[in-house]
């Protein structure tokens, strides 16, 4: 069973004529930067995730600043939660318009022949698996309403190889391949669906990826995150809020011409 909890206005309702954005792994990361991103641009934000406390805590930031938002439990790898909460919505009247598939691991980092299958399992479970379970619960509300935008957020990674990455990047890579086939089978009823493949983007994540490839590589942490500098274009980082304004665009009528696309978000790490 999903729990959820409601304080931004009674009866969970969004302002008035505002668009509905429903996030995945919005409680920490890239997920609370879209969420605070699509609040400031008037959207009813329904913040969905396995963490409640954190969740909360996103839906706390957003009321301050006079936005709009509910929380949802959702473990996106529970597809019978995911329609649960999705009828849930739609019984209430906020069937989400806008869906950001956001929730993902990093998974191990290491050799494909030391990875236990367990692990190869987890990454595909969570990045490929629960992207198509939110879909499938969601996008069916987008169908009948003609009308609706879909963000799968995938990564550079699963383009440009990364060493001892290879779970991650097969799972990231197979979303290209989800998306286009998607945005081809949504587009006659109005739905767009595009990606966007972020990539060396400040945060805990990307903390993580230099220090376990610091790890195995025996090198200083300093000289990886240089590394990884040395191949953007902008010679610099990204930025999760820069991530956050692309998710916003696509969430917009701005593009209402594009779909099936992949957006690389990367500083110009990876070009395609």
């Amino acid at each position: 069973m999903f729990h959820s909890t409601s304080q931004s206005r009674p009866a969970n309702a969004p302002h008035d004529q505002s668009p509905i954005a429903l996030v995945t792994g919005a409680g920490h990361g890239l997920g609370k930067a879209f969420s605070l991103e699509l609040a400031k641009r008037d959207h009813h934000v329904i913040l969905t995730g396995r963490s409640m406390d954190r969740l909360e805590a996103v839906q706390a930031e957003i009321l301050s600043n006079g936005g709009s938002a509910e929380t949802h439990h959702l473990d996106v790898t529970d597809y019978a939660e995911a329609e649960e909460l999705a009828r849930t919505l739609q019984d209430a009247g906020r069937s989400p318009g806008v869906l950001v598939a956001n929730s993902g691991i990093g998974g191990p980092s290491a050799l494909l022949w030391d990875v236990a299958p367990a692990e190869w399992e987890e990454v595909f479970d969570v990045n490929v698996h629960g992207t198509f379970s939110v879909c499938r619960a969601f996008m069916p509300g987008m169908i009948a309403a003609r009308s609706g935008s879909v963000i799968i957020i995938g990564s550079a990674t699963g383009k440009k190889p990364l060493v001892n990455r290879s779970a991650y990047a097969g799972s990231k890579l197979a979303l290209v391949g989800i998306t286009r086939t998607l945005a081809l089978d949504a587009g006659p009823y109005g739905v767009r669906v595009n990606l966007i493949s972020p990539a060396v983007v400040t945060g805990d994540r990307m903390r993580w990826v230099v220090d376990s490839l610091s790890e195995s590589d025996n090198s200083d942490s300093q000289k990886v995150e240089e590394r990884f500098t040395s191949q953007t274009a902008l010679r610099r980082w990204t930025e999760a809020e820069e991530v956050a304004q692309a998710v916003a665009f696509l969430a917009s009528d701005n593009s209402s011409g594009i779909t099936g696309e992949d957006l690389n978000v990367s500083a110009g790490y990876a070009m395609d």
